[in-house]
């Protein structure tokens, strides 16, 4: 029994040539504002209290010590924590159900566990990273040119991580359970599998390239609706309420697409704890598990997400009428470029 998730809503209409905040949140402010004493913890900037030495108590003083200057390091851990919030709570409510037998809960409860992982993960993160949480949703933002190919790879690297870090922090929470439930055995297949509490597996019934169109497919309306939440043109969301709706949508997606094999959606999301499992003794099946199945909520989820962008993009993105400030620029570069064509006019007249 699996469930899962991994994304954040992209950019909203207004930045679609800046760096990637998503769900509304604002960038971290830049060496100008620190310059002038200014800090960003959220989505804008405050006026920074200034304490003489006197007055900071020592772990102030420590913690000022440590802060990290480097824009992209900064990123990256926000985008670590928040796929480790995600995580935690979802293979967590997977494991609870899983090794108690579903006495304390159902497949909802493991659905409820993603959403709302979901949602605090985009919480912890968005204003720092702008919580792609997805390897899949960073890829789209970069396709986009939303966000810089760049720190495509050093993205992609934390969101692993914190994923790993999270099925790790759960094998060890349930460890005795997970025990237990197994008859103190590791197994991926079987009745007492315990393999499917952090990474997806397909039914019985499903084949490698059924499995592809079910993460194409669950992927595409992912991005499709994450597009329409951050796309400040076609129905505008308040910000706090933005990271709630991509909860529902990681929600009502587990309870429509799920059966297949747990709605992974999300390369991070699957592949970071199949690695935990890897090394914490479940062994080389969790790779050849369904006929090699490991592969498929990574290919499928990046195929899927870039599908769901371009359907968004083609039917309603691009049809938005200009914005005024839009006109305004585009008026000017036409003026510009007519003066420029009569100057050279009238320069050839003269020669």
């Amino acid at each position: 029994m699996q469930a899962s998730w991994g994304a954040c809503t992209p950019v909203r209409g207004a930045s679609a040539v800046s760096d990637s905040p998503l769900l509304g949140a604002a960038p971290p402010c830049d060496v100008s504002c620190r310059a002038k004493g200014q800090i960003s913890p959220g989505p804008t900037c405050r006026v920074a209290t200034r304490l003489g030495p006197e007055e900071r108590s020592g772990m102030e003083a420590v913690l000022r010590k440590i802060r990290i200057q480097n824009q992209l390091v900064r990123e990256c851990l926000a985008e670590c924590l928040g796929v480790y919030v995600l995580i935690l709570f979802g293979c967590g409510s997977a494991a609870q159900v899983t090794t108690s037998q579903e006495r304390r809960g159902h497949y909802l409860s493991i659905n409820l566990g993603f959403a709302l992982g979901v949602t605090f993960g985009v919480f912890v993160s968005r204003g720092v990273s702008g919580a792609h949480l997805n390897p899949a949703v960073s890829l789209s933002l970069c396709v986009l040119g939303r966000h810089p190919w760049l720190k495509l790879p050093f993205y992609v690297a934390f969101q692993l991580f914190g994923a790993f870090l999270a099925a790790a922090t759960v094998g060890l929470q349930y460890y005795d359970a997970i025990r237990t439930y197994g008859g103190d055995q590791l197994t991926v297949t079987g009745p007492r599998a315990t393999a499917g509490i952090f990474s997806t597996y397909p039914a019985d019934y499903l084949s490698l390239w059924g499995g592809v169109v079910d993460q194409v497919v669950g992927t595409a309306a992912l991005l499709l609706c994450l597009l329409a939440l951050g796309d400040q043109r076609n129905t505008p969301v308040p910000d706090a309420v933005q990271p709630v709706l991509v909860g529902l949508l990681v929600l009502v997606i587990g309870v429509s697409m799920g059966s297949n094999c747990g709605y992974a959606l999300n390369p991070a999301r699957d592949l970071g704890p199949r690695l935990f499992t890897y090394i914490a003794g479940w062994g080389a099946d969790v790779f050849k598990a369904g006929g090699g199945w490991w592969w498929v909520p990574i290919v499928g989820p990046c195929a899927g997400a870039l599908l769901g962008t371009l359907i968004y993009q083609l039917m309603v993105g691009v049809h938005h009428p200009p914005l005024p400030s839009e006109c305004q620029t585009s008026c000017e570069e036409a003026t510009e470029t007519k003066m420029e064509l009569e100057a050279e006019s009238y320069l050839k007249s003269r020669c």
